[in-house]
């Protein structure tokens, strides 16, 4: 009995077969710098090394994971009320740790403005993971921490300094950038005189080739004389 072929129709859509926390991952998280921008500014402002980090509305922990990987000494708390996503991070983020690196990191379900967890040094909420609070107090509420871990005056510095860096890095980004399209624009030029260069060359050769078949008539019409 012949089986019967699958039609074009019978394939899944691309979108049906891939991880959507890992297209987030690689879509808009960058943890290695993530966490070195952390530690950077926490040393800058506390003069002393972070220990403790807690990643609110953490998802996958994506950048929990990194955090322990980074120093032997570091602790993280990644939380999330959503437990499918905490199942996914325990079995593709966590599984990958060494034993040791799973030990120092502790995985919450519990609304963030709930979660009852150690203080940490660090408390991070990445890629505005906030604006799920829709009211003023709601945001001024997280952002004061009731249980004291920051403040506004502490996110507004934080903030700050981030967009220091960031406009320098887009300015640096901007002049490469600048000067990357010159160049391609003198190549373009360059290439464009190059094919008129070309185009005038054939037309050349276009009447040269004319000529000879002028002058192979005149010498065939010489001979049948």
């Amino acid at each position: 009995m012949n089986k019967k072929l699958p039609s074009s129709n019978d394939k899944k859509p691309m979108a049906d077969s891939v991880d959507i926390h890992r297209l987030y991952e690689k879509s808009v998280q960058n943890v290695v710098h993530e966490i070195d921008f952390m530690k950077q500014i926490y040393s800058e402002k506390r003069g002393k090394k972070a220990k403790i980090y807690r990643e609110d509305f953490c998802g996958t922990a994506y950048s929990s994971c990194e955090w322990v990987k980074q120093d032997n000494d570091h602790l993280a708390i990644a939380v999330d009320n959503d437990k499918s996503v905490l199942e996914w991070a325990l079995i593709n983020r966590l599984n990958e740790l060494s034993d040791h690196q799973k030990k120092r990191i502790n995985l919450v379900e519990a609304d963030v403005n709930n979660a009852e967890t150690e203080k940490s040094d660090i408390l991070a909420a990445y890629n505005f993971s906030y604006f799920v609070f829709k009211e003023r107090k709601e945001l001024s509420n997280y952002f004061e921490r009731k249980n004291g871990q920051t403040s506004v005056k502490h996110w507004s510095n934080i903030v700050k300094t981030f967009q220091k860096r960031f406009n320098t890095c887009s300015k640096f980004d901007l002049n490469n950038c600048q000067t990357c399209v010159k160049t391609c624009r003198t190549m373009v030029n360059s290439c464009q005189s190059l094919v008129k260069h070309c185009q005038k060359m054939i037309k050349q050769c276009s009447n040269s080739v004319t000529n000879c078949q002028n002058l192979v008539n005149n010498c065939q019409t010489l001979v049948a004389r």
